[in-house]
């Protein structure tokens, strides 16, 4: 397990080889523990602004050696679901020191319609976290999840129950 002095610390590496600005988003468990609302992550998430960014974080990481997987996906393509542009505005932004790096969570809501799409065990406790400690609007998350599901090339009947089981379970 990852926890988030141990995310930090990756990070700070990655920046030291950075040479340009870029904007990371943490997402899944990987926010979760920069948000404080788990002690640790099973691996690590992030999602960063721009194809070209991408492409800038994959050469640097190949030179930070680390024991933990890192997943890294691209504007706003996150588990196999396409999030509206707007997701890196919505997106919170992390108080660090880093240089090239400028570090974001994704946005309560976009972390509980990511979650969605599984739904094993370990992201309901996750959605379960975010909804006790963040303010979510039932509201906004239905019209939020209505807009995303319509990036979803085929009608996902399992995406859809798996978001009435929340709205069910939480709200």
């Amino acid at each position: 397990m990852i926890d988030q002095q141990q995310l930090l610390d990756y990070l700070d590496q990655l920046d030291a080889l950075l040479q340009k600005k870029i904007t990371l988003v943490a997402v899944g468990g990987t926010a979760l523990c920069l948000m404080n609302l788990k002690e640790s992550t099973k691996d690590v998430d992030f999602c960063a602004a721009t194809k070209q960014e991408f492409e800038m974080i994959k050469q640097a990481s190949k030179k930070v050696k680390t024991i933990f997987k890192i997943d890294l996906y691209h504007t706003g393509y996150i588990f196999c679901l396409q999030l509206p542009d707007d997701y890196i505005f919505r997106a919170r932004s992390f108080p660090s020191n880093f240089k090239n790096i400028s570090l974001k969570t994704l946005s309560p809501i976009d972390i509980i319609i990511t979650k969605t799409g599984r739904l094993n065990q370990r992201d309901i406790e996750d959605i379960e976290a975010v909804i006790k400690n963040k303010k979510v609007d039932k509201i906004e998350l239905i019209d939020r999840f209505n807009i995303i599901k319509k990036s979803i090339p085929s009608n996902d009947a399992v995406f859809e129950e798996n978001f009435k089981m929340v709205l069910k379970e939480f709200f």
